[in-house]
């Protein structure tokens, strides 16, 4: 026979499809008021949800003597209730040292990797927390502070991938109420007292000020978180399907988006189209990234030591800050007739030949010149401030400008190899060829520059 209690657990299980018909269902156990309310309500029921359960104790080792007590307790019941248990030592204080988390950080993250790993071993699809009402008004509160946005007010998710909380409709006063009508004991967790720590603080001090404003205060949150959640999946699913349509091909290593496609949609699919593309971003960074897109072409944006954004004309790039090369500006490789010439620092190979004259025209990966108007040494560099060059069929004009002209990227500019011989800029590789040296039908021999690799970072 089911209590009030129970049938509200169920009611909540329901709603948010928690249990399907032959799951088994690993339970977090500490002992404490919630786990224990919600260990013995499930094992109550589990004959209606036609599930099993079995339950892991975390020994967090946080309270030397009270934290074996805690275990050797949380094994006894769930023998006594004949419910399979498995107990595992963490070490918080040695984790949060060495990642430079907070205590209540630190247990929170080991608490989920062991559930996580024993539900494989013992072969559970299903992961129960004791998360309840007052837990998500706390989380809430926190979040708010903190400034999450939607995804942070939306609270406590009742089910997230194999995480279910069926207590997280139940408050508090419910909760102690259960365990008193079934005389259940559980562990007092000394901690919990401890105004120095965040939420305990929150918990303590802030929500009771809060209930004498508004005493149905965890039921109002919840019915809120649910809005908010719901909003924030529509602006999930929605930013998810415009994301295919803003993001562009790029090379390996650079994620393009057409700047265009993104500002047709409002804002907030703007800001979720980045957190999804960069989900380790925070807030004012994924603005200062669309505050790029209003600036001028060539304007770049180091988000981190390790990224950068980049706004070349009607584009953003993001990439990957790479360790500065060696430096190449004022470097000169030979290149050697009828030799393949590599440059692994320009990630270029070329290979220059004589050949008959013969009618070709010119494109992005070979050139031909007039050897008679070639001086050589012919040689292979990068641009330099001042360097001039004239354009096919054209005037002369700085190189500066012909890079803009052309809309070559800020980034790429100072990596474009210059084919030069002794006086002239013959051509930048992969783009122009110069008016130098051009072919007419009385020239016996030519000079072909033919690219074999070349890739721009």
């Amino acid at each position: 026979m089911t209590d009030r209690f129970q049938k509200k657990i169920l009611a909540t299980a329901e709603k948010f499809n928690m249990f399907d018909s032959g799951d088994k269902v690993l339970v977090g156990f500490s002992g404490g008021p919630d786990s224990m309310a919600l260990l013995h309500s499930l094992n109550v029921i589990k004959d209606l949800l036609n599930i099993k359960i079995c339950a892991l104790h975390i020994n967090h080792r946080l309270r030397t003597k009270a934290a074996g007590q805690d275990e050797q307790f949380a094994i006894k019941v769930c023998k006594k209730w004949n419910v399979p248990v498995r107990s595992e030592k963490v070490d918080v204080k040695k984790y949060a040292q060495k990642h430079k988390l907070s205590i209540e950080e630190s247990a929170r993250v080991l608490r989920y990797e062991e559930l996580s790993k024993w539900a494989k071993r013992l072969h559970c699809n299903k992961i129960a927390i004791g998360h309840n009402a007052n837990d998500n008004v706390e989380t809430v509160i926190i979040n708010l502070i903190r400034g999450t946005g939607l995804a942070g007010l939306a609270g406590i998710p009742p089910k997230r991938d194999n995480i279910i909380r069926p207590l997280i409709e139940t408050d508090r006063s419910e909760i102690l109420a259960y365990l008193k009508s079934n005389k259940l004991n559980y562990c007092h967790d000394l901690t919990n007292l401890e105004l120095g720590l965040r939420r305990n603080y929150i918990r303590h001090k802030i929500i009771p000020l809060l209930e004498e404003l508004n005493p149905n205060l965890a039921k109002t949150v919840m019915r809120n978180s649910q809005i908010v959640r719901t909003i924030d999946n529509d602006i999930t699913l929605m930013a998810q399907q415009a994301q295919q349509t803003v993001l562009n091909k790029a090379d390996k290593g650079c994620i393009k988006l057409d700047i265009k496609k993104l500002l047709s949609y409002n804002h907030s699919i703007q800001r979720e189209i980045i957190k999804q593309i960069l989900p380790a971003l925070e807030f004012k960074e994924i603005e200062s990234i669309l505050e790029l897109t209003k600036k001028s072409s060539g304007k770049r944006l180091e988000i981190n030591p390790e990224m950068s954004v980049c706004k070349e004309y009607n584009y953003l790039h993001i990439i990957g800050n790479k360790q500065k090369a060696p430096e190449l500006a004022d470097k000169i490789w030979k290149v050697n007739i009828g030799e393949n010439t590599k440059i692994p620092e320009l990630n270029l190979e070329l290979n220059a030949d004589i050949i008959k004259n013969e009618k070709m025209s010119f494109d992005n990966d070979s050139a031909v010149f007039d050897k008679s108007q070639i001086t050589p040494p012919l040689s292979i560099r990068l641009r330099k401030t001042g360097d001039r060059f004239i354009p096919f069929k054209g005037k002369e004009k700085k190189l500066k400008d012909i890079l803009i002209d052309d809309k070559i990227p800020v980034r790429l500019r100072d990596q474009l190899p210059l084919l030069c011989d002794a006086n002239n800029i013959l051509w930048i590789i992969g783009s122009r060829r110069s008016n130098i040296g051009l072919i007419t039908n009385k020239i016996k021999e030519c000079l072909k520059i033919k690219i074999r690799k070349m890739k721009l970072n």
